[in-house]
């Protein structure tokens, strides 16, 4: 179990004793709370804290921790950020622009990462539906079935709840992110235009060819309108949080039919691929020219001047931000879609064929 969740296990738990309790009493030391729930320190003390918040128990140095039986002190919304548990930029910007824009409203961020599979992400699902300090959630999605959609419209009906970057269940809640169909049409046409007409794929395992998304929708509709069409070998697949793992990419790079361009769905696999692509003797831009989508904090990592798609990351929390806080004021709101493009940041990675 995740220790951001465990800690507000061992809050319910305490709390339930504190409201039943009539008399002010104290309780063991914080070893003995720790061996009786199984946490540890920290995890006892965030409890501790939540309850503090609540008026249910008072902290004396030197004496202990006593509870307080009384009605819970009025307390600050909490807003839960539901997302996939990853050390990048892309993730970083989304938790401290939630954060800033929540603080100007007196509203707590409370981050819920889930491990990056299917049931992790689910038991994140019911533990929110179940847990009564969270007032809204913003969820991001990644894996879709049945059983996260039951859930979601479980969750949705129990609390506010926005899917914002991807959108999983369609028309169960409001959702905000980009124009990805657009975006990827522009990207393929802008390498298009400069005369490319053998392009490869880089996307992650998780995207897929037999159902895709609208990132490769529109990529693919921009081959199709050009009369070209995507090679199957020409794709190189990496494994999202393994991104060491990928298909023949120097097999690939190395041939006489490598094509004269790439279009990657995000930069995750972009400096694999530039490791692979020196050691197979090619360059970027001299014999491959490359396009991405990414943000500006996700590329500022690379030294090289790239040719990319920046997404509006801090524009679609914001926004999803705001209609989760109509629906906290008691506003009924249609399962709404904002969409907001994506901007072509010109580098030096595309070169005329």
């Amino acid at each position: 179990m995740r220790d951001n969740v465990k800690y507000q296990d061992v809050y319910e738990k305490l709390r339930k004793i504190a409201t039943e309790t009539n008399t002010s009493r104290k309780l063991p030391s914080l070893k003995q709370l720790c061996d009786t729930y199984q946490v540890s320190l920290v995890t006892m003390n965030s409890a501790l804290d939540l309850l503090e918040e609540d008026g249910l128990i008072r902290r004396e140095a030197r004496r202990g921790i006593f509870l307080t039986p009384q009605e819970p002190q009025q307390r600050s919304g909490r807003i839960s950020l539901l997302m996939p548990g990853v050390q990048e930029p892309f993730f970083t910007v989304i938790i401290d622009t939630l954060r800033r824009y929540l603080t100007t409203f007196g509203l707590k961020t409370v981050v819920t990462l889930y491990d990056f599979n299917e049931n992790s992400e689910a038991e994140e699902l019911r533990r929110l539906r179940d847990y009564n300090r969270i007032d809204g959630i913003l969820y991001l999605p990644t894996f879709g079935s049945l059983r996260l959609r039951d859930l979601l419209i479980e969750l949705a009906a129990s609390k506010p709840v926005v899917q914002f970057d991807r959108v999983w269940a369609e028309g169960v809640t409001p959702f905000v992110g980009y124009e990805e169909f657009q975006t990827c049409y522009d990207a393929a046409n802008h390498l298009i235009s400069h005369g490319h007409r053998d392009i490869g794929l880089i996307l992650a395992n998780t995207d897929l060819l037999d159902n895709p998304s609208e990132r490769l929708k529109g990529f693919l509709a921009a081959l199709q309108d050009a009369g070209l069409s995507l090679n199957p070998k020409n794709v190189i697949t990496y494994y999202y949080f393994d991104p060491d793992l990928s298909s023949n990419v120097v097999e690939l790079l190395s041939s006489p039919q490598c094509p004269t361009a790439f279009f990657a769905v995000n930069n995750v696999y972009l400096s694999r691929f530039l490791r692979k692509a020196a050691f197979a003797g090619k360059r970027v831009p001299g014999d491959i020219s490359f396009i991405c989508v990414s943000t500006d904090e996700s590329m500022e990592q690379f030294s090289a001047d790239f040719t990319y798609f920046r997404q509006p990351t801090r524009t679609v929390v914001v926004e999803a931000a705001k209609l989760l806080l109509r629906r906290l004021k008691g506003e009924t709101l249609p399962p709404t879609e904002l969409r907001f493009p994506s901007v072509l940041v010109e580098g030096n990675s595309c070169r005329p064929r």
